[in-house]
């Protein structure tokens, strides 16, 4: 039970109050007496502790902390309205999945796909937000997410829709003109983009294919995100490391080009998860079943069945000693 939180009735007639400075006009607008509307606001001053107007005698002034409190209470009653309104609209014009995702599988492969979906079911409709952290779906108003990780988040139900796969060297075209990376020592000399998160994958890399990793190359920038990563590269400003699936839209292109043949397997993939039920809810059975079949599918947008031609393969020989 929530024992700390005023009636809904008394946080209308105080944020009604608010917006008209006066209880009379608040009055009309919400149907009640003035009297009653005095009382609800007094009611939620004496249980909050705190004095939210000054009262004259033909007017109101909100105090700093009714002004501050009504902003948030208005923010509140609004967010409420339209969860209302969404859901009577849901009922009347079809259903609304609310779907958290990691911001560059949203951009770069779900929404190009999303199309197909809209299509074949109209009657759904699908809200993004971007999150790349676990959360609990109790408290957070998603009905699933798609991320990037090992395993199942804990309480919840799903299954792996994609293997992350290879991660691969992009780099604009320009970019690869102006260095030779037909030989380790062009590495060089080429800035190298960094995921914070994954502060050790041009190591991996260079390692994977027998080359001796220098300091050098993680000098280059970082950034907290893949889609980052894929703009910086493309402005010309490095290489950067980043899973072929997620620049299949810029390979097809040509805004990157891949830079070396050698990837960097991937060991991870991106979940599709929801909170534990015995059964899905019909809508989200229907876009999980689409998810896998988009997971399989070969002609999709971006998809590319042949590896981009690449730049010559780099001798194999070890990266000299730097830095």
């Amino acid at each position: 039970m929530r024992k700390d939180i005023p009636s809904l009735g008394m946080l209308q007639a105080f944020e009604t109050s608010a917006r008209c400075l006066s209880f009379s006009r608040a009055a009309d607008e919400l149907l009640l007496t003035p009297s009653a509307v005095s009382r609800h606001v007094a009611a939620l001053e004496q249980r909050l502790g705190v004095a939210l107007f000054v009262r004259h005698r033909k007017r109101l002034t909100l105090t700093d902390a009714g002004s501050s409190y009504a902003a948030r209470v208005r923010q509140r009653l609004d967010e409420l309205e339209r969860d209302t309104q969404e859901i009577r609209v849901g009922q009347e014009q079809g259903f609304v999945l609310r779907l958290a995702v990691v911001p560059t599988f949203c951009t770069e492969w779900l929404i190009p796909r999303l199309p197909d979906f809209a299509a074949r079911h109209p009657d759904i409709t699908i809200h993004l937000a971007a999150r790349t952290e676990a959360f609990a779906f109790e408290q957070s108003g998603f009905d699933a997410a798609i991320y990037h990780g090992d395993r199942l988040w804990p309480q919840t139900q799903g299954e792996m829709i994609l293997p992350e796969g290879d991660s691969i060297a992009l780099a604009a075209p320009a970019l690869l003109a102006a260095h030779d990376l037909h030989t380790p020592a062009g590495w060089l000399g080429c800035p190298h983009l960094t995921l914070i998160s994954r502060a050790t994958a041009w190591a991996d890399w260079y390692a994977s294919q027998g080359w001796h990793y220098t300091l050098h190359a993680s000098r280059g920038p970082r950034h907290e995100l893949f889609s980052m990563q894929l703009a910086a590269a493309s402005a010309g400003l490095g290489v950067c490391l980043v899973p072929r699936l997620l620049a299949q839209t810029h390979l097809a292109v040509g805004t990157l080009v891949q830079a070396h043949p050698h990837g960097l397997p991937g060991r991870d993939g991106y979940w599709f998860v929801s909170p534990p039920r015995r059964s899905l809810p019909a809508p989200l059975q229907t876009f999980q079943r689409w998810l896998q079949q988009q997971s399989q599918r070969t002609d999709s947008p971006g998809f590319s069945a042949q590896p981009t031609p690449a730049a010559p393969p780099a001798p194999q020989t070890p990266m000299p000693p730097h830095g």
